[in-house]
C-alpha cells in the first residue's frame, strides 16, 4: 500500500512579495503553486508553454502558451519541503500522470524551486529517483514564469 507522506514545516519569508500562508504543509506549497505559469520558448510535449495547477495538486499541461486544451493532466503530490539562505522555496514532489490513485504504476520524480519573488519556478525531473540539484544545462531542466 502506497502511504504519502507529508512534512510539515515552518517557513521564514524575507521577501514581502511572496505570497507565504501559515499553513507550509503539503496544502501550503499547493496553495503557491496554484496558479498558471508560462514559457514562451517552450512549445513541445516534455516542453509545455503552460501549466495550469489548481490548490489540489491537480496540474494541465498545454503546447502552446495560448491553448484553452490541456495535453496532458495528472497531479503533484509533495514529499518534502525546505528553504534556502535567499528565502527560495525547495520541494520533492511527485507527478503521477494520470493523477494519483492506489497502485498508480506512472510516478516521475522532481526536484523544484520556486523563487524568493514567488514568481520563478524551476524544476528537474528523473525517472528513477530524486534528482539532487537543479542544473540549467541539464536535460530535463525547465523553467517557468508565474503569469499575472
Amino acid at each position: 500500500m502506497r502511504t504519502r507522506i507529508f512534512l510539515y514545516f515552518v517557513l521564514i519569508s524575507t521577501i514581502g512579495t511572496l505570497v507565504i500562508a501559515d499553513d507550509l504543509s503539503t496544502t501550503g506549497i499547493m496553495k503557491l503553486m496554484s496558479g498558471t505559469w508560462t514559457n514562451d520558448e517552450y512549445r513541445d510535449v516534455g516542453q509545455y508553454g503552460k501549466f495550469t495547477i489548481n490548490e489540489d495538486g491537480q496540474a494541465d499541461m498545454y503546447i502552446e502558451k495560448s491553448d484553452t486544451e490541456p495535453a496532458r493532466s495528472g497531479e503533484l503530490v509533495v514529499y518534502d519541503v525546505w528553504t534556502d539562505a535567499e528565502a527560495n522555496i525547495w520541494f520533492k514532489c511527485g507527478f503521477y500522470p494520470g493523477g494519483y490513485f492506489e497502485g498508480a504504476d506512472q510516478f516521475v520524480f522532481e526536484l523544484n524551486r520556486i523563487s524568493n519573488s514567488g514568481n520563478i519556478w524551476e524544476y528537474v525531473i528523473s525517472y528513477h529517483e530524486y534528482p539532487t540539484e537543479i542544473d540549467p544545462e541539464g536535460f530535463f531542466y525547465r523553467t517557468y514564469h508565474r503569469q499575472e
